[in-house]
């Protein structure tokens, strides 16, 4: 017991050193992919602490796990919020349909964030918006077939420049805290499209899971993605790590 809670103040000790570091570090080229942000997009921004604590501090939160320690418990307030990893998940459905007759059902749950970003240069700039939202929902057709929708929006006059679109076969690739990967490929090629206010551009990007790719999503948290635009690729933080587990919970319940 002495140990462990050793362990924690040493963690507690190097977060409030990192989060205490000043928001302009120096700007550094994208293309040298730091831990915590990949990308081959053409623009730089700085390394953010926030970057390359976070992902290390699952992996100790999982490591501790087999010493019978709950990683899903939020141990200090200056560690993320994990209180989102729960299994006490409201299944909220948009569409719950099932025609006895026909013997088809299909179920759509609303959007939930999946996961965000914002280059720490330009967070001054954005008032504690977001540079970009990608918000996801899983659909189930007749029982077996499965999809990811994705919704980016990008606060971005330039994102068609700087982003692109979303070709048709294009990847979202899933890295696991177990160190496999989960690949997945947009069904329907999607433009940038502006918004009302001409302030920001949405995209969708729909992706099909089969039944292998379904059961390592609904069992292993996600660490990062990568998400391939038109004009490279980027790889984000993911911090609703039980994303599909919740999700697939609720399409796989029995209909009552």
């Amino acid at each position: 017991m002495e140990i462990m809670a050793n362990s924690y103040k040493i963690l507690t000790l190097f977060l409030l050193i990192v989060l205490c570091l000043p928001d302009n570090l120096p700007a550094i080229e994208h293309q040298q992919q730091s831990p915590g942000f990949q990308s081959t997009m053409r623009f730089s921004g700085p390394l953010s602490p926030g970057d390359t604590i976070f992902p290390k501090l699952f992996e100790f939160l999982k490591r501790e796990k087999n010493n019978g320690i709950n990683p899903y418990h939020s141990y200090s307030n200056i560690t993320p919020d994990l209180s989102t990893i729960s299994f006490d998940y409201n299944c909220e459905y948009t569409i719950n349909t099932y025609d006895p007759l026909m013997g088809k059902n299909k179920r759509e749950l609303g959007f939930e964030e999946f996961f965000s970003y914002s280059p720490g240069k330009l967070k001054p700039y954005l008032q504690q918006r977001k540079l970009l939202v990608a918000n996801g929902k899983l659909t189930s057709i007749n029982g077996g077939y499965k999809y990811l929708t994705l919704s980016f929006y990008i606060l971005s006059k330039s994102a068609p420049t700087v982003f692109g679109k979303l070709k048709q076969g294009s990847l979202l690739r899933l890295f696991m805290m177990d160190g496999k990967t989960v690949t997945l490929y947009n069904s329907s090629e999607s433009n940038p499209k502006l918004d009302k206010k001409g302030e920001g551009y949405s995209l969708t990007g729909i992706y099909p899971i089969d039944a292998s790719q379904e059961k390592i999503l609904g069992k292993v948290p996600i660490d990062k993605v990568r998400v391939v635009w038109s004009t490279g690729y980027e790889d984000y933080p993911i911090y609703h790590v039980n994303f599909f587990e919740k999700q697939l919970n609720c399409l796989n319940r029995t209909l009552k």
